[in-house]
C-alpha cells in the first residue's frame, strides 16, 4: 500500500447504506478528489462514529493533504478501536515521521513489522527514523534487514523489479571486477566463476537499446542465469559503526569543491 493512497480493495462495512457512501468516497479518494471524498467519509462517521474504514480513509485524506496532525488523530482512533488494523500502523508512523516525532514513528513502524516482518520497505522506513533519532546501531540493523530481504542472493525465479531487469556496460564491468576481487580475496567460492563468465558474455554482446544508449533490459535468454546474483548481496562484511567521522575533517573542502566544479562533468578525488 502506498503511504498516502487508500487500500484496494476497501474492507467495507456490513451496513449497505454506509457501504455505498464509503464506496463513493473511496472512488473519489483514488481520483484525488479529496474534499468530496472526505464529505462521504464524514457522513459515515456521523452515522457510525467508530467506523474503522471511514476513520482510516479520512486519515489517508489528511496524509495526502500533508495535514499530519489531523492524520495522526484519525489513525490513532483507528488503532484505539482495533489494534489489529495493520495498515494503520505504517500510515500513522509515516505521519509521525513527517511531524518529526521520531520516537513514536519508530514504535509504530516496529508494530507494523510485527505483522509484516518480511516487508523490506518497512525496515527501510524504520531505519530512516532511527537515523534521525541518532540510534546508529538500530539504523544499521534496520537497513541491513531491508537490504537482506530485497537483495538476498539465491532467488532462482527472475524478478520483474527494475533493479534486477536492466543493466549497462558500466554496471557489468563493475560487477565482473568486484566478483574477481572477492574471488581473489577468497571471500566467495569458485562457483561464482560461472557468473563472471555469464556477465562477460553479455558485456561482449551487449544489446543496443534505442531508447537508452546507457542501459538495456537483460535478455530473457540469460535472466534466469543472472537471477541468483545480479544486484544481490553475494558478500556482506560486518562493519561496526566508527567512533569517529568517516570523512577526514582535515580535508580542504573548499578546494575539493572548486576542483569538482572546474573539471567538467564534475570529477574529483
Amino acid at each position: 500500500m502506498a503511504e498516502n493512497r487508500p487500500p484496494n480493495p476497501l474492507p467495507f462495512t456490513d451496513d449497505p447504506s454506509l457501504e455505498s457512501m464509503l464506496e463513493q468516497g473511496f472512488t473519489l479518494h483514488q481520483n484525488g478528489q479529496l474534499d468530496q471524498a472526505e464529505t462521504y467519509y464524514q457522513r459515515v462517521l456521523v452515522a457510525d462514529p467508530g467506523n474503522i474504514d471511514a476513520l482510516y480513509l479520512t486519515g489517508g485524506v489528511h496524509m495526502m493533504r500533508k495535514s499530519y496532525f489531523e492524520a495522526v488523530a484519525y489513525l490513532t482512533r483507528v488503532l484505539q478501536t482495533d489494534t489489529n488494523f495493520v495498515p494503520a500502523y505504517a500510515l500513522l508512523a509515516e505521519a509521525q515521521k513527517n511531524l518529526g516525532d521520531w520516537r513514536n514513528a519508530a514504535v509504530n513502524y516496529r508494530l507494523a513489522l510485527d505483522y509484516e516482518p518480511e516487508n523490506p520497505k518497512l525496515w527501510n522506513q524504520l531505519g530512516n527514523v532511527l537515523r534521525e533519532k541518532g540510534d546508529t546501531a538500530g539504523t544499521q540493523k534496520a537497513f541491513f534487514a531491508s537490504a537482506k530481504l530485497k537483495y538476498q542472493p539465491g532467488e532462482n525465479t527472475p524478478s520483474d523489479a527494475i533493479d534486477f531487469t536492466y543493466t549497462s556496460k558500466t554496471k557489468l564491468l563493475h560487477d565482473i571486477e568486484q566478483l574477481r576481487y572477492l574471488l581473489d580475496k577468497k571471500k566467495i567460492d569458485s562457483r561464482h566463476e560461472k557468473n563472471i563468465a555469464a556477465y562477460t558474455e553479455l558485456l561482449e554482446n551487449f544489446p543496443v537499446n534505442p531508447d537508452d544508449p546507457h542501459a538495456s533490459p537483460i535478455p530473457d535468454s540469460v535472466r534466469a542465469t543472472f537471477a541468483p546474483t545480479y544486484n544481490r548481496h553475494v558478500y556482506h562484511r560486518d562493519t561496526p559503526a566508527l567512533d569517529h567521522p568517516a570523512i577526514n575533517a582535515a580535508l580542504n573542502k573548499d578546494a575539493i569543491e572548486a576542483d569538482y566544479a572546474k573539471n567538467k562533468p564534475g570529477i574529483t578525488f
